[in-house]
């Protein structure tokens, strides 16, 4: 013989009682998918928490990045800038040393 489970309702406006019977293994079909359907509720839940907070990591990542390329972008052009007057540097050298050899070829005649 099956296991059932009664349930008996009554109603406060009249005597009539009305009892449900329901096969044990169907409550617990039931409760089974209920507990599963929660579990997958929890863990899409902390999946979505989750991922908000690398989305708002990446977020300030991305601002972070952005300051960076800035900044690189800068120092970029410090070192061009740089570069340039080292160039111009390097030729005034040049042209002193060729004045000094000069100098010293007409010394030395």
């Amino acid at each position: 013989m099956e296991k059932k489970i009664k349930i008996w309702f009554h109603s406060e406006t009249t005597s009539d009682i009305k009892e449900f019977t329901i096969k044990r293994a169907s409550v617990l079909i039931v409760l089974i998918i209920a507990i599963v359907a929660a579990a997958g509720i929890s863990y899409t839940g902390y999946d979505y928490i989750q991922l908000k907070k690398r989305a708002f990591n990446n977020e300030c990542l991305s601002g972070e990045l952005e300051k960076q390329t800035h900044e690189i972008k800068s120092q970029r052009n410090q070192i061009q800038t740089f570069a340039l007057e080292i160039e111009q540097l390097k030729k005034k050298i040049d042209r002193m040393m060729d004045h000094w050899n000069d100098y010293k070829r007409i010394t030395t005649n």
